[in-house]
């Protein structure tokens, strides 16, 4: 039960939702400290699970999960691991869970790092997918190469889309645009995909080009950013506009912590109530 405004907003989260039935048929796994799952899980599908410790938002050595088994992400993940729950869900530190998860989940074949990846509102009401959106801020181009794989993968199967177009983001459509890591990955996704569209820039993230567009952590946590941030000053102003209301927090819920062979889902520390059940219905939809 992490995130800036643990425990008591994720314990009202699941206190709320136990109320409604379209979650009745899923068991919800909590881990939390006992005086919490003693107000929180008072349902048969409930399942308390007692946490002594937990990871702070500002551990600068994620690792530092790995000494911490009683910790409510160490023990989460351990469950995910043994197969006690089937997609494990936080607004946790999202260094620690991936430390965690690496130890104790095994990663896809073919795959040397996870990615992040988050759903991309479209213009025209579907979305696409973006991929990596923090996990990895410096990558090779065999890197790019592995996220475009588990972006597809994961369109096809999670989001439904047949046949997914792939994007290269760069700052020009020509393939010798970019630094070098964009020219190769270029020649590389031109050479393995055969559904590869091109570099994607900026302006057409939101356009029907491409489903699946792949770029390093660092570019896509700042895409991922501005486009909430800018989002949210617009609404503020007394707008009322359904494609920008798609990029409010709440609304998406978490990103995809994709390359292991169980499925997690990572929100914002900030993530409020809203976010929190979104997240919930993202994981029983993977």
């Amino acid at each position: 039960m992490g995130g800036d405004y643990a425990p008591h907003l994720p314990q009202k989260m699941v206190s709320q939702i136990s109320q409604k039935r379209e979650f009745d048929d899923h068991e919800i796994h909590c881990f939390a400290s006992q005086d919490i799952l003693d107000k929180t899980c008072n349902k048969k599908n409930l399942i308390p699970h007692t946490c002594s410790t937990f990871i702070p938002a500002s551990l600068k050595n994620p690792r530092e999960v790995l000494k911490q088994p009683e910790s409510s992400i160490f023990k989460g993940i351990e469950a995910l691991q043994r197969g006690y729950i089937d997609t494990f869900i936080s607004a946790g530190n999202t260094g620690a869970i991936v430390v965690a998860a690496k130890v104790m989940i095994p990663a896809k074949d073919g795959i040397s790092r996870p990615c992040l990846a988050i759903r991309v509102p479209k213009i025209d009401g579907n979305f696409g997918l973006l991929v990596d959106v923090g996990a990895n801020a410096e990558v090779k181009h065999e890197h790019l190469t592995q996220f475009a794989n588990l972006g597809l993968e994961f369109a096809s199967k999670s989001l439904g889309i047949l046949q997914p177009k792939l994007g290269l983001i760069n700052i020009g459509s020509e393939p010798t645009k970019g630094d070098k890591l964009r020219v190769e990955s270029y020649k590389n996704f031109q050479d393995q995909f055969d559904h590869f569209v091109g570099n994607v820039e900026g302006w057409e993230i939101f356009i029907n080009k491409a489903d699946v567009m792949v770029c390093d952590g660092f570019t896509g946590n700042v895409i991922l950013k501005l486009s909430e941030g800018f989002a949210h000053i617009i609404l503020k102003q007394d707008v009322t506009n359904p494609f920008l209301s798609q990029f409010k927090m709440e609304n998406h819920g978490g990103s995809f912590l994709l390359g292991f062979q169980k499925p997690i889902v990572i929100g914002h520390g900030s993530s409020n109530q809203a976010t929190l059940e979104n997240m919930l219905k993202l994981a029983l939809k993977m």
